[in-house]
């Protein structure tokens, strides 16, 4: 084994020969203080390559190690005694070469990252965050791919549906008999329940589309493009929620569609998938409601069109039972996916925000939220037009419709105020949008909450909502199926009998709950308009100046 030169022995460079004759008294170099035994005091023997030296050819005990040649003998003798002492004298047992105590003495581990020159160190770095954002980046694939397959079967579910419902509508049949006493009535539902289907429909592709790119995005590892995911899965939340929530919340309400449009056309695609074979789609399946209009039971209205049958009520009633638990199916497994999808997403928007760290975010969002503004401030104003045409339903709820249009109208300065604040760095109107923008979230939380509260207690109002005037508000509203809503309000009790009390309730209070549910979605982006002021304003505190 090759020994290096001992700190006490001259250098001799490689192309001269050694020394053969000691040298002079005047020559000679004084003694070094370790050869007396005391610490070493030369700046040389701490540098990080000596003392990586010292460490990988001696032991960290030995205090004599750096003085030359030693053999194993006698560093495994110095060793016992050593630890003789130790043990007879623990206080001075501890004691380094370097002088000082233990602690003092760098241990291996130390001395090789003093030794590794930085460009390793900051290597090791980037290597451990490139690890880091691979694993992010491969749990946001798997979060999207969930996206993608929830997609892929609301988009298939709610396609069937819509195909299925637009059947009879686009086939155009031959009406039923029941039907020709019906076209003087307005029938406001007809295209209720396309829209409805057709906006699940059109939330389940635009998932898929979302979903789509943030894989592309992922994979590609872009800023923008993750960027332009990230907003559009803001954009998505909002109908997301919307339909999930009319998924859970609105069977009741689909039930009694269903029911009071199964003789029209609307319900033509149901009536061919549900009804018996042997009877026809437009024949004794499509019994409407009472018999409708000009019979009093459809036992009548059975024996009236189909000589003599009795069987017509059986026929519906077994096809209208077997619709039910179709579209409760239906909308049960929309509203589980759309509750995956909405957790998945939220997860990829997340590690979106990790990627991309949020900075970039806040800096996008600071140019982009004056835009985003502007549609609670269109929700708030459709859900005011819409209860002012509701308000004679129900007791005196006019102050809600006005408390949306108010909403509407501060939603909509606050849009103006940001875009120009933002612009113009000026402090004061970002601080009066931010006020602005605390109000209105805080009046859409009461909205919510109220709504709600309405909804719920409507049903307990008996005083108000007798049979009676059930009715009057079934003519009123003009819901379809009514025989003699021309009949006048004197007649008690018989103007709307197709219309069941709780029916007509339950459909006021889905106006209540649709603008409560109206104002939740408005309140996402309201808040997200409240934390990205409140953002700007932590940023511009250390300016003392009103412009920035």
């Amino acid at each position: 084994m090759v020994r290096p030169p001992s700190l006490s022995e001259p250098n001799v460079e490689d192309n001269e020969a050694p020394l053969s004759h000691p040298l002079s008294p005047a020559q000679a170099s004084p003694p070094p203080p370790s050869a007396a035994g005391s610490p070493l005091t030369n700046d040389s023997m701490f540098t990080p390559s000596a003392l990586l030296a010292k460490a990988l050819l001696c032991d960290d005990e030995d205090d004599n190690c750096s003085q030359g040649n030693v053999s194993a003998e006698e560093r495994m003798e110095r060793g016992k005694n050593k630890g003789r002492r130790s043990k007879q004298h623990p206080k001075l047992g501890g004691q380094s070469s370097l002088g000082g105590s233990p602690s003092a003495q760098p241990s291996l581990q130390t001395i090789l990252r003093q030794v590794q020159p930085p460009s390793t160190r900051t290597g090791q770095f980037h290597r451990q965050q490139e690890v880091k954002m691979q694993r992010i980046r491969g749990v946001l694939l798997a979060s999207l791919s969930i996206n993608l397959v929830c997609g892929f079967m609301s988009a298939t579910m709610t396609g069937y549906v819509t195909i299925v419902l637009a059947w009879g509508f686009f086939a155009r049949p031959s009406p039923p008999p029941s039907t020709p006493s019906l076209l003087g009535a307005k029938d406001h539902e007809t295209s209720t329940i396309y829209l409805s289907w057709i906006a699940l429909f059109a939330v389940a592709l635009f998932l898929i589309y979302i979903a789509c790119f943030g894989i592309h995005s992922a994979r590609k590892v872009s800023i923008n493009h993750l960027l332009r995911y990230f907003w559009g899965a803001a954009l998505g939340i909002t109908p997301l929620v919307l339909v999930t929530t009319f998924a859970f919340d609105f069977y009741d309400i689909s039930r009694s569609f269903i029911r009071h449009h199964w003789d029209g056309k609307a319900m033509e695609g149901l009536r061919l998938v549900f009804c018996s074979q042997g009877a026809e789609a437009g024949g004794k399946c499509a019994a409407p409601v009472l018999g409708g209009p000009n019979f009093s039971s459809i036992q009548d209205w059975c024996e009236h069109y189909h000589a003599g049958a009795d069987d017509c009520e059986a026929i519906k009633h077994a096809a209208l039972s077997q619709a039910d638990k179709w579209i409760y199916f239906m909308l049960l497994s929309a509203g589980l996916l759309g509750v995956l999808n909405l957790v998945s997403l939220l997860v990829s928007m997340h590690l979106c925000v990790r990627l991309i760290t949020p900075s970039v975010i806040m800096t996008y969002a600071n140019d982009n939220i004056s835009y985003l503004l502007l549609l609670p401030a269109g929700c708030c104003l459709g859900i005011s037009l819409f209860l002012f045409s509701h308000t004679g339903f129900s007791p005196d709820h006019t102050w809600f419709a006005w408390s949306f249009l108010c909403a509407a109208a501060l939603t909509l300065l606050n849009s103006v105020l940001t875009l120009v604040g933002g612009r113009l760095k000026k402090r004061r109107l970002l601080q009066a949008c931010l006020v602005s923008n605390a109000v209105v979230v805080l009046l859409l939380t009461g909205l919510c909450a109220t709504g709600y509260i309405i909804a719920g207690e409507l049903s307990d109002q008996g005083s108000f909502y007798t049979s009676r005037r059930a009715q009057d508000i079934a003519c009123k509203i003009q819901l379809r199926g009514c025989c003699c809503c021309h009949y006048s309000e004197s007649v008690p009790d018989n103007r709307c009998p197709e219309w069941g009390t709780d029916e007509v309730i339950s459909m006021i209070a889905a106006d209540f709950r649709i603008a409560s549910l109206a104002a939740l979605l408005t309140i996402l982006y309201d808040f997200g308009g409240l934390i990205t002021g409140f953002l700007v304003m932590k940023n511009l505190d250390n300016y003392h100046c009103e412009y920035i």
